[in-house]
């Protein structure tokens, strides 16, 4: 079609896209935004034209009467609905409806789509309306065409070369604007399973050409270069040797702010920072440089940071959850005291003395329970020894050449080493019954069994000298306050039919991974503080192998997190991540995201299916009705549970009302003379991973924000 007749296809399309409003038409989608929609969709420019057009119509049949009896088009999403949400009435049913695209909410260049001052409307039971009271935003699975079937490649093993901008992206269909699914290492080296040619370049994609790779997925020939050698067998990430993490880390101690350059080039141009640091902030560093005669860490990421005014952090928790089963008796719990006061029988006063006291963290048996002048009081007796070795472990320290084999051990103090450091040989890179590394045990966990005539049960520090030697399994009364309680839950309603699912128990601190009623694992957590962690049915929607957690503009208080270890994404920025930076689990610490130890982030990491593949750095399940439900509620509230928060990646226009609220709360501050919060900023500011989808793929959306 010659250029003059897409012309008058497009303006025809401009006149279509109208609506009644405020006593006139105005124009829903300019003739720029219908163009920028062709270079979408698979068929190339006349076919993406015509079927931009076609999503639109819809929309301009949706008019608005005066009388206000009609519809409004008041959400575009990158997906169509197609799903029936979780049962109940905090999330809305959604039914079939049409969408305006893959780019998100469409913005018209001349009169706006909708005024963002009122309440969206969503496609709910059939009709666009305003979300009732208690309900959330829908969710939207992606629409998408059917797969290609990949002819045979001459390329077995594709290695992945760096982009201008972002991570090499790998999309769930051979063409531009399909979802995303993942990204991958810079040098990475994926098997290839076969290959298609587009009939039209795109701006991602000139050479036309796209490879299938294995196990899922497509990327962009242009990305990269055939190789002979054999495809990445191991994770991109090798483990710290003595350590649980695969980095050291450094943390501001300095009170004043402390500059971080881009690059080394940066700092010997005299740039400006790009970004200052405040104490409490964390980076995880590859080796020091020098400059002008000062010294500097340089991070894994090229960063520069001076040297003063930082400390090396020490070795990380080795704390980690057990593995359950038809063995382990439940309830049992976790002593959160430091040390756990225990008496024979319900204390009668506050005053009454303990006849000993459990060590912080002593797994119990939980046999029974009493309220005394409104407390709990828990019947309890010390754990037998776990014998199931956890999947995952401290990494071993290299053999020396002609001893036996290294144990593992705690690291030593020095420079940090680089991040290609040599596999760490003997851990097992996923979970599996029978690790190399016999993982450790904590010692508060790793309490023998009770024997005949001992003094003191295991785990427990005797306060009288002269008591009476314990019998056989001895059994005692502990304030239920000081214990994080594991109780067999029912499978709740409403979360998505995968076997495995999460729940979280925000009032006990602890997280169990569930096979369908089986209770397989369990562990200790740290859910938000100041922020608190949302309630809610959510559905993992990423998984990051490292990410920088930072503030966002609507913070008022800024923080910068390096590097955090396998984070599971499951509510916007929150996840369940491995934090190095405490050892505070059972307590209430994060910033709103479940921290977990870092052998137990691994641990929830790498148990879910489908696993992150070698070479990547992220996953992201195409649709979330098919990803495993992290259920979060709060056994302590009333009531216990009640969805917060929407599922799915964070929401542009959701983002963008969290930052008005917070210009017009610091406004309000300054004004009434009330010292506002320091915000980020600019420099501090992130996109949240996965945020609302831009006009073209955002490389390395999945791993460049988040919170704590």
């Amino acid at each position: 079609m010659c250029p003059a007749r897409v012309g008058l296809l497009v303006r025809a399309l401009e006149s279509a896209a109208k609506v009644w409003k405020g006593g006139k038409f105005g124009i829903v989608m300019s003739a720029m935004d219908v163009l920028d929609r062709r270079r979408q969709h698979p068929r190339g420019r006349l076919a993406g034209t015509l079927l931009s057009g076609l999503w639109l119509l819809p929309a301009a049949l949706s008019i608005e009467s005066p009388r206000g009896g009609g519809q409004a088009w008041a959400q575009a999403t990158a997906s169509a609905p197609v799903v029936a949400a979780t049962k109940g009435p905090t999330v809305a049913a959604v039914q079939p409806v049409p969408q305006a695209g893959a780019a998100g909410t469409a913005a018209a260049t001349g009169e706006p789509v909708a005024d963002p001052k009122k309440p969206r409307k969503f496609w709910i039971d059939g009709k666009f309306r305003e979300l009732k009271k208690g309900e959330v935003r829908p969710y939207y699975p992606p629409k998408m065409l059917p797969d290609v079937e990949p002819s045979p490649s001459t390329v077995k093993v594709f290695e992945v070369s760096k982009l201008e901008e972002g991570d090499p992206q790998v999309l769930a269909r051979p063409y531009y604007g399909a979802p995303m699914i993942g990204t991958v290492q810079v040098g990475a080296k994926l098997p290839v399973r076969g290959e298609t040619t587009a009939k039209f370049a795109t701006r991602f994609c000139k050479g036309k050409r796209w490879l299938a790779i294995a196990p899922m997925g497509w990327m962009c020939a242009d990305h990269g270069k055939p190789v002979e050698a054999p495809a990445d067998a191991t994770p991109i990430y090798q483990i710290v040797p003595g350590e649980r993490v695969p980095f050291r880390y450094i943390m501001v101690s300095a009170k004043e702010p402390l500059p971080m350059w881009a690059t080394l080039n940066d700092l010997k141009d005299g740039a400006e920072p790009e970004r200052m640091l405040e104490r409490g902030d964390s980076v995880a560093v590859e080796k020091q440089v020098k400059h002008d005669g000062q010294s500097y860490w340089q991070s894994v990421e090229g960063k520069i940071v001076p040297l003063h005014g930082t400390y090396q952090m020490s070795a990380t928790s080795t704390w980690h959850g057990i593995l359950l089963d038809e063995k382990t008796p439940l309830p049992f719990g976790w002593a959160l005291g430091d040390p756990l006061s225990a008496w024979a029988e319900p204390p009668a006063s506050a005053n009454t003395p303990p006849v000993t006291k459990l060590k912080r963290r002593t797994r119990l048996d939980i046999l029974d329970e009493v309220t005394v002048k409104g407390k709990r009081f828990l019947k309890v007796r010390v754990s037998a020894v776990q014998t199931s070795a956890f999947p995952v472990a401290t990494a071993p320290l290299p053999t020396p050449e002609g001893n036996g084999p290294a144990t593992a051990a705690a690291p030593t103090t020095g420079a940090a080493p680089t991040t290609g450091a040599a596999p760490a040989t003997g851990v097992a890179a996923r979970p599996s019954p029978a690790p190399a590394a016999v993982p450790p045990v904590p010692a508060p966990a790793a309490t023998p069994g009770v024997g005949a005539g001992a003094a003191v049960p295991p785990g427990a520090v005797a306060v009288s000298p002269g008591a009476a030697p314990a019998a056989v399994e001895p059994t005692y009364w502990v304030n239920a306050a000081w214990v994080n309680e594991v109780r067999l839950q029912p499978r709740p309603a409403g979360i998505n039919p995968v076997s495995r699912w999460f729940d979280a128990d925000l009032g006990e601190q602890v997280l169990v991974l569930y096979e369908g009623e089986k209770p397989i694992y369990a562990t200790l957590v740290s859910s938000g503080k100041n922020n608190a962690t949302p309630l809610g049915n959510y559905p993992v929607w990423a998984r990051v192998t490292g990410i920088t957690m930072k503030s966002q503009p609507y913070d008022d208080k800024p923080y910068f997190v390096n590097m955090v270890p396998w984070s599971t994404f499951f509510q916007a920025h929150n996840a369940i991540h491995g934090a190095y930076w405490h050892d505070r689990f059972g307590m209430v610490k994060s910033h709103g995201c479940i921290n977990v130890s870092p052998l137990d982030a691994r641990f929830v990491f790498e148990v879910l299916e489908p696993r992150v593949p070698n070479g990547w750095t992220s996953f992201r399940p195409i649709d979330l009705r098919e990803s495993p439900t992290l259920h979060v509620w709060d056994s302590h509230r009333r009531p216990s549970f009640k969805q917060d928060r929407p599922i799915g990646p964070p929401d542009r226009q959701d983002e963008n009302e969290r930052l008005e609220e917070a210009e017009k709360r610091r406004a309000e501050q300054l004004a009434t003379g009330v010292p506002a919060g320091p915000g980020p900023g600019a420099a501090g500011a992130a996109p949240a991973p996965g945020a609302a989808p831009a006009a073209t793929p955002a490389p390395g959306a999945v791993g460049s924000a988040g919170t704590r």
